[in-house]
């Protein structure tokens, strides 16, 4: 019995060592999507400590594809390959405990109909932001953009109220993939070192490899995320990437463009001037359709400007500003709120929601 009893003492250290070095290994965040084309999409995950990459994933729950990344690692991004165009699939995280099986959906050719949801200003990331992103969830968009200022401060413990409210309380992160631009809340002060590069892969740019402004096509639609905290005045680099980008994608039917600081806006912060006398003449010229802002919490809207539509969407959770009315404004609403834009080949139909459900201003434009 004595001998029992010493191997329990001797064993039980290892037993414990054993069960904190699982629940190490649990996720600190639960997964979340970015990057979503017609064949591959992101998948993207923090550990409590440094370990290997593992993902299966298929068009069933028993999944038959599967990606292994051995280097050891807190910040996991992982890129699913060999996927078909508008098709259901299931995935699932083996790195460390296995979580449950989750569902995206990959993006659809061009001239096929999708949706999206626009909105920004999530900071701090409380109530508000779940009711928006409930109703986000409700209108099944196959991608999400946010316009900035995800969180209240680039620390970890408000990036990790972030994730809580995208994984945890939603379950958006997990099921729909999201595209951001970074705002004056993000770490615009810690430059490349901002931990908003660390937990968000977006796409990189050909010309300089940044992920501080970046391009993407889905169906017929070129989109363009620009950063209003890099100079983007003539010969910097950022308006160069950008004419050029226009220009490369002057094919598409439909561009848009998304970015913090709003060209017009009669809000709190009001219209950023120099943005608009430099940038607006190449989305003139460059035959933009939509430039949506955030910053400003509310929604705005203005007429179209030499065949550009304006729209400040900085409702997703921080307390609303007040506005006035402008000579060129169409709407005006001060609510938490997201827009829905559906999307056709020769058809974009706008739709701010409210985070109560009800509908605001809603129009369309046609090519």
């Amino acid at each position: 019995m004595l001998n029992v009893i010493k191997k329990i003492k001797f064993l039980l250290p290892c037993f414990l060592v054993l069960a904190c070095m699982e629940t190490h290994h649990n996720l600190s965040t639960r997964p979340y999507l970015s990057q979503v084309k017609e064949n591959s999409m992101v998948v993207s995950w923090q550990t409590s400590v440094p370990t290997s990459s593992v993902v299966e994933y298929g068009e069933t729950e028993t999944y038959g594809l599967s990606v292994r990344v051995d280097k050891q690692t807190r910040f996991h991004s992982v890129t699913l390959t060999g996927l078909k165009p508008s098709r259901e699939y299931h995935y699932r995280i083996l790195s460390g405990k296995m979580t449950r099986d989750y569902v995206f959906h990959t993006a659809v050719k061009p001239g096929e109909p999708f949706t999206f949801a626009v909105y920004g200003d999530t900071r701090p990331n409380d109530e508000n932001h779940v009711r928006v992103l409930r109703q986000i969830l409700k209108t099944q968009p196959l991608f999400i953009v946010n316009t900035g200022d995800l969180t209240k401060d680039d620390k970890e413990t408000y990036w990790q109220d972030y994730f809580s409210v995208i994984c945890d309380k939603t379950g958006a992160g997990e099921i729909i993939p999201i595209y951001s631009t970074m705002g004056n809340h993000d770490g615009i002060e810690h430059g490349s070192d901002a931990l908003y590069f660390k937990y968000f892969v977006l796409p990189v740019n050909d010309f300089y490899r940044s992920e501080a402004y970046y391009s993407f096509n889905i169906g017929s639609a070129h989109f363009i995320a620009l950063n209003s905290y890099l100079p983007f005045d003539p010969g910097s680099p950022q308006y160069e990437w950008l004419a050029e980008d226009l220009r490369k994608s002057a094919h598409c039917k439909w561009k848009m463009v998304f970015l913090h600081e709003p060209l017009y806006s009669t809000g709190k912060h009001g219209s950023n001037l120099r943005e608009r006398m430099i940038l607006s003449p190449l989305f003139e010229q460059g035959g933009v359709a939509l430039v949506f802002s955030g910053h400003d919490h509310l929604y705005e809207r203005t007429e179209r400007i030499k065949g550009v539509t304006y729209i400040v969407t900085g409702g997703g959770g921080s307390s609303l500003y007040y506005a006035t009315k402008a000579q060129w404004a169409a709407a005006i609403d001060q609510s938490h709120h997201f827009c829905q834009v559906r999307m056709t080949d020769d058809r974009c139909e706008v739709t701010m929601i409210r985070a109560d459900g009800t509908t605001g201003d809603r129009f369309v434009l046609t090519r």
